[in-house]
């Protein structure tokens, strides 16, 4: 039985050398991940069963499909790349992110499968049923919210949750924020519209690269839902805590490249739209793996009868 998974493993591992070698060409790159490749791949990483995990050649076909996988992300679209932090727990995704572009050598997979395979069995499980399937971009929606389909709750607070969501018959992913109209004490009709008007106003008057973007605010069925910008990446707060937890630090240029971004998406609100954001907190700043800036959540403090975001020039 053995003798047959080796023969399995073995061409399974030559099938993805000869995809990472195709990846080297960017057209094939991109054919590679619109048949689905990411999502094919990843799937030879997850083993039937503990036993798998002892297998030599089990464990070189794991570093043959990060080797696939890390090609493609090289690829450097961002759409994509929001997959593989889909995929990854946090520690694997800067482990992934940290062997570079187009490592050819086999060794460099080896840290980030002995992480893959440190990780409890029950643990590969969840994050094949989850988080894998969050990346199948055959996956049905589990409701719509008018037009709009329902993939994975991304997160709740105080004010409701946050979804990510597709427009029915479009792959682009956007972020759909559910706020409860009671939360916000909205108790006519007259109340929502000028919410949604002051809104409006903010939507139209806010655009800056360090500001996360919203499209669209509609209400239905007693909630308020916020269409914004999905943000591909990970809070400053969640950065700062795996830097420390992994006994790194972060360089001076890094530093001075998020300061920057910081002082610029401020001095934007403070200046030139005379708006001033009460909230912000190291979690409502996002960064992506290449330490861009968003500045998020300031649509929240809006809504909370302006509370944290106020306009200076009426203060």
């Amino acid at each position: 039985v053995v003798a047959q998974f080796d023969q399995l493993f073995d061409m399974q591992s030559a099938c993805c050398t000869c995809l990472a070698e195709l990846s080297y060409d960017y057209t094939n790159g991109q054919t590679i991940i619109e048949r689905n490749g990411i999502y094919i791949l990843a799937m030879l990483l997850f083993p039937e069963n503990e036993d798998f995990l002892r297998l030599e050649r089990f464990n070189h076909l794991q570093r043959t499909v990060f080797k696939t996988l890390r090609f493609l992300f090289s690829l450097n679209k961002k759409h994509d790349q929001y997959q593989y932090k889909r995929l990854f727990p946090v520690q694997i995704f800067e482990l992934f992110v940290g062997i570079g572009n187009f490592r050819s050598d086999p060794n460099a997979y080896k840290e980030i499968t002995n992480a893959w395979n440190s990780i409890h069995i029950d643990e590969l499980i969840k994050i094949k049923v989850e988080r894998l399937q969050s990346i199948n971009p055959k996956q049905e929606p589990t409701r719509f919210i008018r037009d709009y389909g329902v993939y994975e709750c991304l997160g709740s607070g105080a004010f409701g949750s946050v979804y990510r969501v597709a427009q029915r018959g479009s792959t682009t992913m956007y972020a759909l924020k559910e706020i409860d109209n009671r939360s916000l004490g909205i108790d006519t009709d007259r109340s929502l519209g000028k919410m949604i008007n002051e809104v409006n106003i903010i939507r139209e008057e806010l655009r800056h690269p360090n500001i996360v973007s919203y499209y669209q605010i509609f209400a239905e069925n007693d909630k308020l839902y916020i269409k914004m910008e999905l943000i591909a990446g990970s809070s400053l707060q969640d950065h700062l805590s795996l830097i420390k937890d992994t006994n790194q630090k972060m360089s001076e240029d890094n530093i001075w490249r998020v300061l920057i971004q910081l002082i610029l998406a401020l001095r934007y609100l403070h200046k030139e739209k005379g708006i001033v954001h009460r909230d912000l907190t190291a979690n409502n700043i996002m960064l992506d793996d290449e330490y861009r800036v968003k500045i998020s959540k300031y649509y929240i403090s809006i809504l909370d009868n302006k509370v944290y975001l106020e306009n200076l020039n009426r203060s």
